[in-house]
């Protein structure tokens, strides 16, 4: 389906409030996915020395099968021998973000119940475990080094399985994507998680925010049939029809 952008006004002084119409899609961990642009689209370059991604994620049960990946390449990393980090799910849901290849991944629970999980990435080149992932703010219990700018390949981001690989589909709920353009601090991570209370991703460092991938409720947006940035207009996809849902992070 062709995709729509709609400008939306910033939701105002830096406050928790969200905007009113927010909306998470459903995977169904079968044959559902979605794809945003690539990574050089988001950001604008194709070579970055710091980035932060973080994104909203709830599992559908508490026994997922098969394994999901949230990846920018169909290699599952930034470049050759560089970034990659994954989502894997089963009895045991973890995530790993880490470097070089899958050996040296650090992996970590994300939350075996029917909650809200806030994850967040960071990467900064050159900086002593300048890779650093965290759920719901805790401790980056995944951090690894790199000394060196990252190089986005040419494919597009893609969310709830592996690109190039059959069977590897997730079934969770995701809402909201951001994409920065810089090594989020400390507080800044503390204030996108807003103990545990979803706060819009433009109200964190703003200036630096390259994507904003937010699902919502309205006509528009659901005729589309994907994720709307709000930034840039840079519009993502939905394949295989999945459910909008009102299942979203506690707004209170």
């Amino acid at each position: 389906p062709s995709l729509i952008f709609k400008m939306r006004p910033p939701s105002g002084g830096g406050g928790p409030t969200p905007r009113a119409d927010l909306r998470s899609v459903l995977l169904n961990g079968v044959d559902e996915t979605a794809t945003l642009p690539t990574a050089a689209t988001v950001f604008g370059t194709s070579t970055l020395s710091a980035f932060t991604v973080a994104y909203w994620i709830k599992q559908a049960s508490t026994a997922i099968i098969y394994d999901g990946r949230w990846n920018f390449t169909t290699s599952a990393s930034w470049n050759d021998g560089g970034l990659a980090y994954y989502l894997t799910t089963g009895a045991s849901p973890q995530y790993a973000f880490g470097v070089n290849n899958w050996s040296t991944n650090r992996s970590y629970d994300i939350d075996t119940g029917a909650n809200w999980n806030l994850v967040v990435e960071r990467y900064l080149s050159g900086m002593t475990d300048g890779i650093r992932a965290s759920v719901n703010n805790g401790a980056p219990t995944v951090t690894d080094t790199l000394t060196a700018n990252v190089t986005a390949m040419t494919n597009a981001i893609t969310v709830g399985t592996m690109p190039g690989s059959a069977g590897y589909h997730v079934n969770a709920y995701f809402c909201c994507f951001g994409f920065w353009d810089k090594y989020l601090s400390d507080a800044e991570q503390t204030s996108l998680y807003n103990s545990g209370v979803f706060n819009e991703f433009d109200n964190v460092a703003a200036a630096n925010l390259q994507g904003y991938f937010r699902t919502d409720a309205d006509t528009d947006v659901v005729n589309s049939g994907g994720w709307v940035d709000i930034i840039n207009g840079n519009n993502g996809t939905w394949n295989n029809s999945p459910t909008l849902s009102t299942d979203v992070p506690p707004t209170s």
